[in-house]
């Protein structure tokens, strides 16, 4: 299985995403090794459901506790083995300003992926900056200064992970509102695209140095249309949930992001491919 981490997780729906996909023989194509988030109902959830993925039958116990019938201390201690394997596979951390040190997140990441490679970060930073709702609530902020709203900056974490880490795929998702947000009179997604396609660069401006941030980049796909977002086009960054089978309208920027050096994966080999063909599969993604 391809191992996989979730930062800024929430209650884990890109997970559960990533979770549902089983390859040609039935088997989970992808393993969530960890999971951070700092809100502690969320985390909860996250660990529950790390804690039902242990299982190919889940056990009677856990349908009792979503009846409400037992407690969550109960139900763990019936199946202690899961229950620490799930815990494992969950942090209850802050990242950013205040939060855990970039050495321990470095060594939390390092011991879920072990010596891979080839995996697979997804998450976005907080969004209530970007959001089209909480820019008007800010703007109505008496002394509101947004280039001192560290959510504003919480993707430089997401950035520092792709630097150091240098994973083979990423997904990153972020509000719909993302796409007209500014900040110190520059678009702040255009910004973050320049970033993403270049993280060691990217961090280091932000003051961040460090035998572990490693050279190289990425480029940006859409997972709407098989295209590259370049030249400030930014058609196909809106994915709009309901023409996916969800019922409800919920639409979000997200982003693809695929390391430069993985064979047949380059601006080059898609622009040789029919708009309606599908683009070769990543080295790290067959199974």
């Amino acid at each position: 299985m391809i191992k996989v981490v979730d930062i800024f997780a929430g209650p884990g729906g890109l997970s559960e995403g990533f979770a549902s996909v089983t390859d040609a023989r039935g088997h989970p194509a992808f393993d969530i090794v960890l999971s951070v988030e700092k809100e502690a109902s969320a985390y909860e959830t996250l660990l529950l459901r790390a804690f039902y993925r242990c299982f190919a039958t889940a056990p009677d116990k856990y349908y009792l506790y979503l009846r409400g019938e037992i407690d969550a201390d109960t139900l763990y201690k019936s199946n202690p083995a899961e229950a620490e394997a799930a815990a494992e596979q969950c942090w209850h951390a802050t990242l950013g300003p205040g939060g855990e040190s970039p050495a321990t997140v470095r060594e939390r990441i390092n011991d879920a992926v072990g010596d891979e490679t080839d995996w697979v970060l997804i998450g976005g930073p907080p969004c209530q900056a970007y959001s089209i709702a909480g820019r008007s609530r800010n703007n109505g902020k008496l002394h509101y200064d947004p280039t001192k709203d560290e959510r504003q900056r919480l993707y430089v974490e997401y950035l520092q992970i792709l630097a150091e880490h240098r994973p083979a795929v990423f997904i990153m998702e972020n509000v719909k509102g993302l796409l007209s947000a500014t900040l110190a009179n520059e678009r702040m997604f255009h910004r973050i695209l320049e970033d993403l396609r270049n993280p060691a660069i990217a961090v280091r401006r932000e003051g961040r140095h460090g035998r572990w941030i490693r050279s190289g980049g990425y480029s940006i796909y859409s997972l709407t249309e098989h295209r590259m977002f370049e030249n400030g086009d930014l058609q196909g960054s809106v994915i709009h949930a309901e023409r996916y089978g969800i019922p409800q309208a919920r639409h979000r920027v997200i982003l693809l992001g695929i390391r430069d050096d993985i064979s047949g994966v380059t601006p080059k080999t898609l622009a040789r491919q029919s708009p309606r063909s599908s683009p070769r599969i990543p080295r790290c993604w067959r199974q």
